[in-house]
């Protein structure tokens, strides 16, 4: 008695594929190729949230920029060094405020 097998589905446990056997019928001893799901089969998906989207955007649009204000930077810097430089809290928050916003619209 010969045994030949044949393979009628497959289960996996990452996308609940199921590759099938074409032509292969029970008892016909004829093994035909696997069948696996194509990736929209499987409907794998990936969702950005609109804040993602828009720290996409945004990162694109930085992107361009010619490039810094070196001589700012050095101003920046040196009155840092000094202890001269002095922050606006309230502007701060405003600021951080309005980016927030930017952010969920």
């Amino acid at each position: 008695m010969e045994i030949k097998p044949t393979l009628t589905s497959i289960t996996t446990d990452t996308a609940d594929a199921k590759p099938q056997s074409k032509g292969a019928k029970e008892g016909d001893g004829a093994a035909a190729p696997l069948k696996f799901p194509s990736s929209a089969e499987r409907a794998d998906r990936i969702t950005l949230t609109n804040i993602a989207e828009t720290l996409g955007n945004l990162e694109a649009e930085l992107g361009e920029f010619d490039g810094v204000d070196l001589e700012r930077v050095d101003q920046l810097r040196q009155s840092i060094e000094e202890g001269s430089y002095e922050v606006d809290a309230d502007q701060l928050v405003q600021n951080l405020i309005r980016t927030e916003g930017d952010l969920e619209n």
